[in-house]
């Protein structure tokens, strides 16, 4: 079950015009069989009882041919297990109704019982007179307090990317995008990297 106030909203779309979110959020969920699960030699265990509590604040605006965005996140979860935490990372913005965006990490690597994110964007055209062809600059930074078991190496994290989109018709949109998690561990260092591709059709 989940309760919430949301002021404003952002709209389904990659690249919305303009949007104004201020929203606060509780859930909680019950299940009836909990216990231990996974592999042998690293077992999970569920909780009978969960529950989250989250905001979200943040806007995107566009002034003539650029566009600017910001949003903070911020949420704990002292009750609750890593079936029913905040997931983490990944470029993917369509993937969840509140996408807890880190570039350069693996969809949803980070398990936060608490944190804060700040997601910024810039957009801009490629050259000047055209609408078609457009740039956009991201930048994440996230404190990150995880869940038991599930601890990375840093609990500052950060992730840079960069979208190039193309509007193939007024209707049609494709996008690459790549990633680099400055905090992502990789190996003995630090450094990760990921590729996406996403198609909007707005009908």
């Amino acid at each position: 079950m989940r309760a919430g106030v949301r002021l404003g909203g952002v709209p389904p779309e990659l690249f919305p015009n303009v949007a104004l979110e201020l929203s606060v959020w509780h859930t909680f969920s019950y299940r009836d069989n909990a216990g231990h699960y996974g592999f042998a030699q690293q077992p999970q265990e569920s909780d009978h009882f969960t529950q989250r509590t989250w905001t979200r604040l943040g806007a995107t605006y566009t002034f003539g041919s650029q566009q600017v965005s910001a949003f903070l996140n911020a949420g704990i979860a002292e009750n609750s297990d890593a079936l029913s935490t905040f997931r983490m990372g990944g470029g993917l913005r369509l993937r969840a109704e509140f996408p807890l965006l880190l570039h350069g990490f693996y969809v949803e690597e980070i398990f936060a019982r608490r944190f804060w994110l700040i997601n910024l964007a810039y957009r801009f055209p490629i050259w000047p007179g055209q609408d078609l062809v457009h740039l956009q600059l991201l930048a994440d930074v996230a404190q990150v307090g995880y869940i038991q078991g599930h601890h990375l190496p840093r609990s500052t994290l950060a992730g840079v990317g960069a979208n190039l989109s193309v509007a193939i018709t007024k209707r049609i949109d494709l996008v690459v995008g790549y990633g680099y998690g400055i905090n992502a561990p990789r190996g003995k260092s630090f450094g990760g990297r990921e590729f996406d591709a996403q198609f909007q059709f707005k009908y």
